[in-house]
């Protein structure tokens, strides 16, 4: 009955659709025609999808994919769910239904590029969007379906239930479940049997291209479809972003740019931006290059959008993927040796070694090629201020701990503490400055590359005293009597305070002195990178034009002890990223520099220290005074105690 219903009543009007798309232009009455037959052909597809199975498309889409290159085989084994939809491949009538719906997707792809048609009827082109929202998503079962009957259950069966051990339910609670579990089967036939075919791809574009449109509601209303498409359509993004992309580029309308933005700002696609290797620097870099917009909704858009990626980019780091945790091979080993049935293929395992290593050199290609584009953005003088700082803050978020610092990147941020007249430049300067020279010291002090993918920090003067429990009062006596001995008599270890009692000890975490011969010997593979800053910072200049804007004008009139501590604990512990929007104290540069070159620098910042001290009159001049010599003073407490002594002798005189 169904088949004839299409073929005798509907087919009928689907040709008469197609006669209004041959006209050279339409009137108001063959308009409203025209929207009365793309409502009907929506309501015949979405009632097509309850009695017929689709399966796989024999014309194929665009093979791109989210996922990379499927592996061989991969989906010739999937079990087909039953689900109690009666047609399906074979049967010659499932034919002639997938025939009629291929015919409706290209004579809604035939409208949507014939708008010229409609005059800027808005009605006319909501019909089509609507049309290519059922051809595409309108099938065995919506996720508002499915997650509707799942609440349903979960209702009666809260309602019924009176112990955990109950057996014995209402005829309700069996119904209920009954629905859930076939409207579940039919969710999962649609997530696991739906591909896009070539038709498919035409109406994903045209709906991308009504995402982007001048009018905002259609804008809208396409662009709430289209994130859903992409969410069901594998490689969906990898289609579309091109287009998007496309959309920002000079001379585009300011319309088709805030439509390509809004697509562009979902939440699904801008991880799936952030995420690809392939799309993260282009998107970085079309957003980057929207400057020649004038509109300021548009540069609005830039600035929130940029904003949102740069906290949530995580670090380009590729140790996830080059170590294995100490554990891991044994786990494998063990999972092997239990599923002896289910062992992966052993050419499998070498495609998937083999992919990974390319995708490790691809990701570590990309991120090079992306920081030297954002230097020629951030450097260049033709680049408006706003764009030049968001430039800076994509730079910060992509130093990486398991690479040497980039000494052009580093350069680049000295050069902007000192010169850039804008606070907001110099405070992110002095973040990822900071933010370098702590990934030197940690890569100087790890024991494995495994600390560092861990994040694990080791302090090379901590050590830990083990004691027996319990043990005699004098031998208690005796550590107390070594914890008191002066600095100058060269004790073993210092502690500040103890954990555990003189009865019952065990352990307790120290700190020896430091030595007073051995200093610290960084990294090589940093040292070009700490070449050039030492060169630049032992200019007098530097020190000068640092002192010149620490000692401007400032509502405050007391020191931020909080933002050490916050630099000094939470890049154990938290996403960089995110740390380098909260750093912005001036004395923790000067304690981290300090860290790394000590008493070398002490030399050129000395006149210009004594220079701010010998103006008392002038509280900005003093403060910046005190943030500075608080940085030294803390930064140096690890270095010898003859060279703490010089420096306090330095301050004091």
């Amino acid at each position: 009955m169904a088949i004839i219903i299409l073929e005798e009543v509907v087919q009928p009007y689907v040709q008469e659709l197609d006669q209004v798309l041959e006209k050279p232009s339409l009137n108001h009455d063959e308009k409203c025609n025209f929207v009365k037959l793309c409502t009907m052909s929506q309501f015949v597809v979405t009632g097509i999808a309850a009695f017929v199975i689709m399966g796989f498309p024999d014309d194929p889409g665009d093979p791109c994919t989210q996922w990379g290159e499927p592996l061989p085989g991969a989906m010739d084994d999937l079990p087909m769910v039953r689900t109690g939809i009666p047609l399906a491949s074979p049967d010659d009538r499932w034919a002639r239904v997938v025939k009629f719906k291929k015919t409706v997707s290209e004579l809604a792809h035939q409208a949507a590029t014939k708008v010229s048609l409609f005059e800027d009827n808005i009605k006319c082109v909501q019909s089509i969007v609507a049309l290519i929202s059922s051809l595409l998503l309108d099938y065995a079962c919506e996720t508002a379906v499915h997650d509707y009957h799942n609440d349903n259950y979960k209702f009666v069966q809260d309602m019924c239930r009176i112990s955990k051990s109950q057996q014995e339910y209402p005829r309700v609670y069996w119904i209920r479940r009954a629905q859930w579990a076939h409207f579940t089967r039919l969710q999962s036939l649609k997530l696991l049997f739906t591909q896009r075919s070539s038709v498919d791809d035409k109406l994903i574009i045209d709906l991308t291209e009504f995402s982007v449109s001048s009018w905002l509601s259609i804008r809208r209303s396409a662009q709430k479809v289209l994130d859903a498409v992409c969410n069901l359509y594998d490689g969906s993004r990898n289609l579309v972003s091109p287009i998007l992309f496309e959309s920002l580029k000079p001379g585009s309308d300011p319309g088709r740019m805030k439509g390509a933005m809004y697509v562009l700002a979902s939440k699904t696609f801008l991880k799936f931006c952030m995420a690809d290797d392939r799309l993260c620097s282009t998107f970085y870099l079309s957003m980057l290059r929207c400057q020649h917009s004038d509109k300021s909704s548009v540069q609005s858009l830039v600035s929130n959008l940029l904003s949102q990626s740069i906290i949530r980019q995580q670090e380009f780091s590729t140790w996830k993927s080059t170590i294995r945790i100490g554990g891991t091979n044994d786990l494998i080993n063990s999972l092997n040796s239990e599923l002896t049935r289910c062992s992966m293929d052993p050419e499998i395992c070498k495609i998937l070694d083999s992919r990974r290593s390319n995708r490790v050199q691809n990701r570590n290609a990309s991120s090079h090629k992306l920081v030297d584009d954002l230097l020629d953005i951030a450097k260049a003088t033709s680049t408006h201020w706003k764009y030049s700082l968001h430039a800076n803050r994509l730079l910060s978020s992509m130093v990486r701990r398991d690479e040497p610092i980039n000494a052009t990147v580093a350069t680049h941020f000295v050069n902007e503490l000192m010169n850039s007249e804008l606070p907001s430049k110099r405070t992110y300067s002095i973040s990822a400055i900071t933010k370098m020279l702590h990934f030197v010291k940690l890569r100087t002090f790890i024991e494995s590359d495994e600390d560092l993918l861990t994040r694990k920090s080791y302090n090379p003067l901590r050590m830990i005293v083990d004691f027996p429990s319990p043990q005699d009062h004098e031998q208690f006596q005796k550590f107390l009597t070594g914890l008191q001995r002066p600095l100058n008599d060269h004790p073993d270890y210092l502690l500040d305070r103890l954990q555990t009692g003189w009865l019952i000890c065990g352990s307790e975490k120290v700190h020896k002195p430091p030595d007073e011969t051995v200093g610290t010997t960084w990294e090589g593979s940093s040292a070009p990178t700490l070449d050039a800053l030492k060169e630049i910072m032992l200019q007098g200049t530097f020190w000068e034009r640092i002192a010149a804007h620490m000692s401007q004008e400032h509502t405050r009139n007391y020191l931020l002890p909080e933002n050490v501590i916050l630099l000094s604990g939470c890049f154990f512990h938290h996403n960089s990223s995110v740390l380098d929007e909260l750093i912005s104290c001036s004395y923790s540069y000067s304690e981290t520099i300090f860290q790394i070159f000590g008493i070398e620098l002490w030399s050129s910042l000395l006149p210009t220290l004594e220079e701010l001290l010998a103006d008392p009159e002038d509280r900005h001049k003093q403060r910046a005074a005190a943030e500075i010599i608080s940085g030294v003073i803390r930064g140096t407490k690890h270095v010898s105690i003859s060279i703490q002594l010089l420096f306090r002798d330095h301050l004091v005189h």
